[in-house]
């Protein structure tokens, strides 16, 4: 059986560093696709993420984009990997499915980390977390608003995944043999 030759019709991409590529999408959604020269995909990307990003912080007034405080009553593990999931515990899942996107995800660690000392001037109140007693007069005054508006940005989060994934990985190959395909059997 012959040995079958790989498609020569199949476009090329230049990925240039697919590294590079995707911590410029987890830093800003379609940065690495921009960076690629895949403009069309780039803008996409950081348009549907951005705004859900932001229709979550407008719903939320401005409050949805932080990483939980820890209880005080818990004591902060001495171990790195134990520190590093008590960080993650405090985060809850909402917090953690914004990891994906750097510029949320900075802001967000930082003001976690400064979050005895009060928030950092620069970023004021943005990404900052609010107490229980702030969680819980936002929870009942927007009520399901309050739920929308988180659920917006963890899927704006979850979607950068995708993004990071395309920056790396290039786009999908099967896409172009499936357009070829229905162009053979038309010509």
């Amino acid at each position: 059986m012959p040995e079958k030759q790989p498609d020569q019709t199949l476009p090329r991409i230049d990925l240039k560093n697919p590294v590079l590529a995707a911590l410029l999408s987890w830093l800003v959604p379609g940065l690495g696709q921009w960076y690629q020269g895949r403009r069309g995909k780039a803008v996409l990307f950081f348009t549907c993420t951005t705004v859900l990003m932001l229709t979550g912080q407008v719903l939320g007034e401005g409050r949805t984009i932080y990483w939980s405080r820890p209880d005080p009553a818990l004591a902060v593990p001495s171990g790195t990997v134990a520190r590093l999931r008590f960080t993650l515990y405090c985060m809850g899942l909402a917090g953690a499915s914004r990891l994906p996107v750097g510029w949320v995800t900075i802001p967000s660690a930082l003001q976690w980390a400064a979050r005895d000392r009060g928030p950092l001037p620069l970023l004021g109140r943005f990404a900052y977390p609010p107490t229980k007693a702030e969680l819980s007069e936002l929870n009942a005054r927007l009520n399901e608003r309050w739920e929308i508006a988180v659920l917006y940005t963890m899927v704006a989060g979850l979607l950068n995944v995708f993004i990071i994934w395309d920056a790396y990985g290039g786009p999908a190959v099967w896409y172009y043999l499936r357009k070829r395909r229905a162009s053979e059997r038309k010509g």
